[in-house]
This record gives C-alpha cells, structure tokens and sequence, in this order.
C-alpha cells in the first residue's frame, strides 16, 4: 500500500502512523482490505477536534475493590491495623478508574457516529503524527 498514489499535485507526506499519513492538505488513512486497496480522506479544514480517550483499568479497580472490602472486614472483626489496607484499597480503586490513555480520536464536522471508530489513533507511537496534525489543524487539541 502506498499513500504516494493517492497525493494530489503538490501534496508531500510530512508524517505517518501507520495506517494513517498526516500529509499538507489533508489526513489520509490507506488500508488494504479484502484484498482491496482503500484510501479515506479527513481533510484538515473540517477537523473538530483530536481527543485523547483514557480507558479505565478495570483489573486494578476490581483488585482495589476487594483490597478494600477484606480491609472493612478485618475491621469489623477487631483488627485495628485493616485502616492501611481500606486506604490502599480505595487508592486502587481511583488509580484503576483513572485509566491510561488509549488513543486519538480524530473528530469532524458532520462525521457519523460509525465512521469515528476509523478515526482513532493509537496512543503509543503517534506522538509526532499528533503534533504534526495539531499544526496544520490551528485549533486547541482536546489533550
């Protein structure tokens, strides 16, 4: 899959997260599917917004949860030394609902709700994909 083939006269390539490429015009996302080549458009001018979406960590909340309900069970059955382990508990429990990031969703004008799930960058590894977008878009970024 080339991303050059499908530039128009005058376009260049100035940064890539695959399979998205941050060109001077606009954001192209070329994939192959089905053995079929594809490449959709998001021009700059009718970028919304780029959010970062943070998924919670469920495994840590739920460990917290537990930590924390043993620790109020010690304590109603006289151990006084369960206060550390309620506490540590509850600190789990709000570490795991915070999350961690998970990626970029690229937001348009008029975009359909099916269609945003295309527009979603991975966090890890886009760094300069984003801050390339983010200077051609001209508008705060929702990070």
């Amino acid at each position: 899959m080339a991303a050059r083939d499908y530039l128009m006269e005058g376009e260049a390539i100035l940064a890539s997260c695959a399979p998205f490429y941050a060109t001077t015009h606009r954001i192209l996302r070329c994939e192959t599917r089905a053995g079929k080549e594809e490449c959709d458009e998001l021009p700059y001018h009718r970028i919304a917004a780029v959010e970062l979406v943070r998924q919670p960590r469920h495994a840590i909340a739920i460990a917290g949860l537990l930590l924390a309900l043993g620790g109020v069970f010690l304590w109603t059955i006289g151990f006084i030394s369960s206060v550390p382990t309620i506490v540590m508990g509850v600190g789990f429990m709000l570490w795991g609902a915070r999350g961690r990031e998970a990626y970029y969703q690229f937001r348009s004008y008029n975009m359909p709700e099916q269609e945003l799930g295309r527009w979603r960058v991975a966090f890890r590894g886009s760094a300069g994909f984003i801050l390339t977008v983010g200077e051609y878009v001209r508008r705060p970024l929702n990070w």
